[in-house]
């Protein structure tokens, strides 16, 4: 984010009155000089989230809708994650500047969030993106 300079995947604010499709870009480098098995999972950070059916992430690698591919050695690439968002879903707009302007439950009501967690089978350690 441009407050403390760490990656993360910026949604913005959608407003949706219908179904609608966002699309991010992750490079992905391999430092190493040894070919990798790169694996990509969107989480959710609340399952209650997820459960909802409101908001759906695909990985797409290469024109295939994939969670793994394998990586050369000193190599780099780029994955799509798409965000598909269900209107009908999607809780109503809880936000207003009212007496509940400031409530913190209010605010997040409507925030949808959570990590694209990247491994490979070089290490044991895992990045997690947050969107």
């Amino acid at each position: 984010s441009p407050d403390d300079n760490q990656p993360s995947l910026s949604l913005g604010l959608i407003d949706a009155a219908e179904d609608i499709i966002r699309v991010r870009s992750i490079r992905i480098i391999n430092r190493t000089s040894k070919r990798a098995k790169v694996t990509i999972q969107p989480l959710f950070r609340l399952a209650e989230q997820q459960e909802s059916g409101a908001v759906k992430m695909k990985v797409k690698f290469n024109g295939e809708y994939r969670n793994s591919f394998h990586l050369g050695g000193n190599s780099h690439t780029h994955v799509k994650i798409h965000f598909y968002f269900k209107a009908d879903l999607l809780p109503a707009n809880a936000m207003g500047s009212g007496e509940n302007g400031i409530n913190p439950a209010t605010l997040s009501m409507n925030e949808f969030d959570g990590y694209i967690t990247i491994s490979h089978s070089l290490s044991s350690s895992n990045i997690a993106l947050p969107w």
